[in-house]
């Protein structure tokens, strides 16, 4: 829902040199944020913004010096070094209380391979999330055709697709 006070959330981002934007936009100023600011009043601000070729090398340099923002992507290093100097929160209690039903499926379809990956002695302490590519998301594409000759369904977890991939 919608906060009786703004909220500020500071966050990092990539965005690639050659991007561009309608007159009077830029990436801190467009409807995107114009209608999260409408519905959820909240404001985005943005600590630093890089080209995605300098992106690890960023966000690293932001760990070691413990100069954070409020939400970040990471790699699976990078996560572990923000557990090991204790720079992140237990996310369980926001996780099961506000994540999106979608987003709780996609996370319960990796199953305990993906929870491995992002748990810590019980606690959640980051959100998987799909990488977005310069192409859009990653996908992978299974043939139908492939799937009628085995007599397989299009897999729905990560379980299934791991029997896909054997058949």
């Amino acid at each position: 829902g919608k906060y009786e006070e703004p909220v500020t959330i500071h966050l990092v981002r990539t965005l690639d040199p050659n991007a561009k934007f309608d007159q009077g936009k830029s990436i801190e100023n467009n409807d995107f944020l114009d209608e999260i600011k409408k519905q959820f009043n909240i404001e985005v601000r943005y600590d630093w913004i890089s080209a995605p070729s300098d992106w690890d090398q960023k966000i690293s340099l932001a760990i070691s010096s413990n100069n954070l923002p409020d939400a970040f992507v990471v790699n699976l290093t990078q996560l572990k070094s923000l557990e090991k100097f204790n720079l992140i929160a237990d996310l369980s209690g926001t996780f099961n209380d506000y994540g999106s039903d979608m987003l709780k499926k996609f996370y319960n379809s990796g199953g305990d391979h993906l929870k491995k990956l992002v748990e810590s002695d019980g606690k959640m302490m980051a959100i998987p999330a799909p990488v977005p590519k310069a192409s859009g998301m990653s996908e992978m594409w299974i043939r139908q055709d492939w799937l009628d000759k085995l007599g397989l369904q299009t897999p729905k977890n990560i379980e299934e697709l791991k029997n896909v991939a054997k058949a």
